[in-house]
């Protein structure tokens, strides 16, 4: 745990490593008590989760975000991610904020997810809701890829979140994600597409 005073670049980082890591352990809670005064920080990734469902991540500040493998119904809120480890904007293979794979019935509220490579990706992750989170404020730097993607992953709800000030798309629903619902997102000055969509069964309302 490093307290924001510690946190830079030089950060090392130890390939494969995790600051939290649980494999297989339902229901465990994950709360930062601090007030905001600590980061998790120095590792590949913040927060990692595989085989572990029912898992609740709330109030923490994760300096290298937090991937889910195989964990449904994890509960995700009030969280601030910012993964300086940067492998470029695949979404399968890149880091993200927060990273869903394979992993189901996931509630992502209000969180902040910024200056990284990408801010939220679903990969073959269903059912999950996606709602008021935010890229960075207004006005500030976003992700260097995109906000928020949506890809090989059935009806999903992405709704009210900020995904502006991106380099790549706000949105970006592919081709193999069926029956997305995008409801009331602020998706403007994206150096690419505000909401990019390439499967006709996606709704998008009140943007």
């Amino acid at each position: 745990i490093w307290s924001p005073a510690t946190i830079s670049s030089s950060v090392p980082v130890v390939p494969g490593s995790s600051g939290i890591r649980n494999t297989g352990y339902p229901r465990v809670k994950i709360v930062d008590t601090s007030g905001g005064g600590s980061w998790i920080a120095g590792f590949e990734v913040s927060i990692r989760l595989t085989d572990a469902n029912r898992n609740t991540v709330t109030g923490v500040q994760a300096l290298d975000g937090m991937w889910l493998d195989r964990s449904d119904n994890a509960v995700i809120r009030n969280s601030t991610f910012s993964p300086t480890n940067e492998l470029g904007c695949d979404p399968y293979t890149s880091p993200a904020g927060i990273h869903l794979q394979d992993s189901d019935r996931a509630t992502i509220r209000g969180n902040l997810s910024f200056v990284g490579g990408l801010g939220i990706v679903l990969v073959r992750s269903h059912n999950n809701l996606v709602q008021a989170n935010a890229a960075d404020r207004r006005g500030h730097d976003g992700n260097r890829c995109s906000g928020v993607m949506v890809m090989d992953s059935n009806f999903n709800t992405v709704k009210n979140n900020d995904t502006s000030e991106n380099a790549g798309d706000g949105i970006f629903v592919n081709a193999t994600s069926q029956h997305t619902l995008i409801d009331g997102n602020y998706a403007q000055n994206n150096k690419d597409d505000g909401i990019d969509v390439e499967n006709a069964t996606t709704t998008i309302i009140n943007t």
